[in-house]
């Protein structure tokens, strides 16, 4: 046995490395760190050379920059309400540098508009429902009529000849209630370069709602809500109220970002609050904490009352059924197309892979007589929208127009009108209603939605009988700003959120709701009390049952916010998918600026649990020799840097402590790409574990190259190689990468296996590395330590295909200036 000593001397601490033989060896680390300097420069000395080693954190905290105020979180109102001093929740406010990129970004900068002007073929007044065509808005052109087919789920395009025969064919089938028209939407184009006869025969043979033929030289939608048919279409008992639940829901806004773009809106709704003649009441919660940074988890909460793993579908049923039950019309519209895998098709889960349009259509209408929804109207143009604008999707141009004007313009007439022939007949609805003009990757499309939301607020402004939540499920993810800036970052889980109100909802709610929904504008909330605000409002006993156990352990009001919630809540007492960053300043303490080594144990466990998915996701899909070389496209994520560092004492019996990490990217990419990751330290039992993770760049660029059983977000590639998959290049040990900065040092145990370690001040991390290409090496690591946390309960037994690197465990010492022992051995079995 050939025996070996290291021994080195780091301030107070001894590290002794006893090596043993090549087959089976033993490693005792013991560092002892009583008052060691703050200095990043530590002197390292042993008998035989003196050196020095600089270690350096790759990344910069920020604690400062968020305790020097540059600007303020904005505010509805002015005043201070009563007790808000008082509360345990403050919202950190953005540092200077922080307004200054926000400016940057967002102020000075023009969404993207939309081309020409709108141009009106037809015209259909509201009161008479009768339409007049223009026949000199298509000279030497052929009209098409396109109404939607309900039985087929697409528009069925109609050639005609004149002005006056689209009129006179749209007037028929309105007087008529003749199915084509009633879901209220109808398109009219003018076509050149084709003849009426020509474009007739290309009608007879139409397939998927598309008319080919000539060139279409103007568009236009009609919307014209039809109540005759809507009104309880799905059943219902009769209303037992008159008070109507209207939910806006607009995707991707954050608290500060409503007030950064939308100052036409922003005006409209004060000029509401201070008008005492107004007949609606605002309210604004400026502390609204999001679930996570994803639309259906918050319609989870906010629909259903329920918090749990993702299902299949919203289970939104019951509640609906509830709302069916007192009476209400259920209304429900988006800008999604709806085949498309968001929108409705997630929601209600209908739409079935490789299926046939026709089985989507009718597993979607299955699926809205299930839900009891009575109408889904103006939702049904979106995807021929989307085809005018060449996109299968809203969420990556910077505008989506249709004859001059924006999407969203339509689903707000639409929704107008509605509300105000609902108004006439005194019958109450429940709609919800979902935008994402704000889901795009600027932050500034939202700009557009401006004017038309201050008008529809002023169309609001004229019912007394309408609650209306005026609500984002998080900030935008995708800008920049989100991803660059930490008062970016922590927008992504601070939604706004506006609750208008009849002035006479004191009748139904009590001085005390009143009470309660002033008080709340200034305390922690979530969706969790919005949905038992809306439960008890809809009250037909099922307020009265238990909430749902999975939520009871959750600080929460039978009646929401209806009652004041505690003042010292913090982001613990809400319903919260680990990655979501607390607003609190209270509960997250700032970003962590001490301990760097600590925090770079942890990214580098972070980095080789995610290195350890892809290659098991890979191996999973490859059948063949399992001693062979994993062959893949998607490459080790090689750290780079870290940030954001947040540690919060005492979730979940241990701390919680999220990072961002940085990896290099992929050819031809020269940016990095990045992860935020939630790490779980419990002192109680000695363990560390990855309780979350997410990717905070864009990996869609990747598509070309990822492999197909890799989750689309963990694959970085070579673009250049598109996603044909290779043998990865023989290891070489010596030029194994830094990670984090860091070199690790090689220990060969075997003629194939070599144990990479890197090791720190605060802990170290093992590695196992397969030099050999076609033997599968299997070995056991054994060990014992003392105040140190580990990421695997030792021994543990693993298995390393040729050619490859496998992450085995990372031992953290707990606290910082405790003495800490790892002692470990590694035994070959096979290979």
């Amino acid at each position: 046995m050939i025996l070996t000593d290291y021994v080195f001397l780091l301030g107070a601490m001894m590290i002794l490395v006893i090596v043993t033989s090549s087959v089976s060896w033993f490693g005792y680390l013991r560092y002892e760190c009583v008052g060691c300097p703050p200095s990043d420069v530590r002197r390292l000395q042993s008998s035989s050379h003196t050196f020095v080693s600089k270690v350096t954190a790759p990344f910069q905290t920020a604690k400062s920059s968020l305790s020097t105020s540059g600007c303020s979180i904005p505010r509805f109102r002015n005043d201070s309400r009563p007790g808000e001093l008082d509360m345990f929740c403050h919202r950190p406010e953005p540092s200077k540098n922080a307004c200054r990129a926000a400016e940057e970004y967002f102020e000075g900068k023009e969404p993207g508009k939309c081309g020409g002007q709108y141009e009106e073929i037809c015209t259909l007044e509201f009161e008479d429902r009768r339409l007049s065509c223009h026949q000199e808005s298509c000279p030497n052109g052929v009209f098409v009529l396109g109404t939607f087919a309900e039985d087929k789920g697409r528009f069925i395009w109609y050639p005609l000849p004149t002005a006056k025969r689209v009129a006179a064919k749209f007037n028929d089938n309105l007087k008529n209630r003749d199915p084509s028209v009633a879901l209220g939407l109808a398109f009219i184009q003018c076509r050149v370069k084709i003849t009426f006869k020509a474009l007739t025969k290309n009608a007879r043979n139409q397939k998927k709602g598309i008319l080919q033929g000539g060139e279409v030289r103007s568009q236009q939608l009609l919307v014209f809500p039809n109540l005759t048919r809507t009104i309880g279409i799905t059943g219902g008992t009769g209303a037992a109220t008159n008070l109507s639940i209207n939910i806006l829901l607009i995707d991707s806004v954050s608290h500060s970002h409503f007030y950064r773009t939308l100052p036409l809106s922003v005006e409209k709704l004060r000029k509401m609050d201070r008008d005492e003649r107004s007949r609606l009441l605002v309210f604004n919660y400026d502390r609204m904490h999001s679930l996570r940074a994803r639309t259906f988890e918050s319609l989870q909460v906010l629909m259903t009352g329920l918090f749990s793993d993702i299902p299949s579908a919203l289970p939104v049923r019951p509640f609906l059924e509830a709302v069916k039950r007192k009476g209400y019309d259920i209304l429900w519209y988006e800008d999604v197309c709806w085949h498309y895998q968001w929108g409705i098709s997630r929601y209600f889960d209908f739409k079935k892979k490789r299926s046939s349009m026709d089985i989507r259509w009718k597993a979607l209408r299955k699926a809205v007589s299930s839900y009891h929804i009575d109408d889904l109207g103006v939702s049904m143009a979106s995807c021929e929208m989307f085809r005018s604008n060449d996109v299968i999707n809203p969420f990556h141009r910077k505008d989506i127009c249709y004859n001059g004007r924006q999407h969203h313009w339509y689903i707000l007439e639409y929704i107008k009108q509605v509300q105000s022939l609902y108004h006439r007949t005194g019958r109450p609805f429940f709609q919800f209603t979902e935008l994402n003009v704000g889901h795009d990757e600027d932050g500034l499309r939202i700009k557009t939605l401006d004017t038309d939301l201050a008008n529809y607020l002023e169309h609001l402004s004229t019912f007394d009988n309408i609650l209306t939540m005026l609500l984002a499920d998080h900030g935008n993810t995708y800008t920049p700003y989100a991803m660059n800036e930490e008062e970016g970052r922590l927008e992504k889980y601070h939604p706004v959120f506006f609750l208008l109100a009849p002035r006479n909802i004191e009748d139904i709610v009590g001085r005390s709701g009143i009470e309660g929904l002033t008080v709340n504008q200034d305390r922690l909330i979530s969706f969790l009390d919005v949905h038992l605000m809306m439960r008890h409002l809809i009250d037909d006993g099922s307020s009265k049952k238990p909430i749902d156990p999975r939520l009871s352990g959750y600080d929460h009001q039978a009646r929401g916010l209806l009652d004041p919630v505690s003042s010292s809540r913090t982001c613990g007492s809400l319903p919260r998918f680990p990655g979501a960053e607390c607003i609190c300043r209270s509960s997250s303490g700032g970003f962590a600026t001490t301990d760097d080594s600590r925090h770079l144990i942890l990214a580098d466990f972070g980095l080789g649990f995610l290195n350890n998915r892809i290659q098991s996701q890979v191996e999973s899909g490859q059948a063949g020799e399992e001693t062979a070389a994993v062959v893949r496209s998607c490459q080790n994520l090689l750290g780079t840097s870290i940030d954001r560092v947040i540690e919060t004492e005492g979730t979940r019996n241990g701390t919680e402590i999220r990072m961002r990490i940085f990896v290099r990217p992929g050819k031809p990419f020269t940016d990095t790409d990045g992860f935020s990751v939630v790490f779980l330290v419990s002192r109680a039992e000695s363990t560390v574990s990855v309780d979350w993770y997410e990717r905070v760049s864009v990996y869609g660029r990747y598509g070309a190259c990822a492999d197909q059983q890799v989750e689309e977000g963990l694959c970085v590639c070579d673009v250049s190689k598109n996603n044909t998959p290779r043998k990865p290049l023989p290891i070489v040990p010596d030029d194994y990468p830094k990670i984090f900065n860091h070199t690790s040092k090689r220990k060969d145990v075997s003629e194939c296996l070599s144990i990479m370690e890197r090791r720190r001040e605060t802990g170290t991390v093992l590695e196992g590395l397969n030099r050999c290409l076609n033997v599968t090496v299997e070995f056991e690591v054994h060990g014992a330590t003392v105040n140190v946390a580990s990421t695997s309960k030792l021994p543990a037994r693993y298995i390393i295909r040729g050619n490859q690197s496998l992450f085995l465990v990372a031992f953290l010492a707990m606290g910082d200036r405790e003495d800490w022992t790892v002692s470990y051995n590694v035994s070959v079995i096979s290979g």
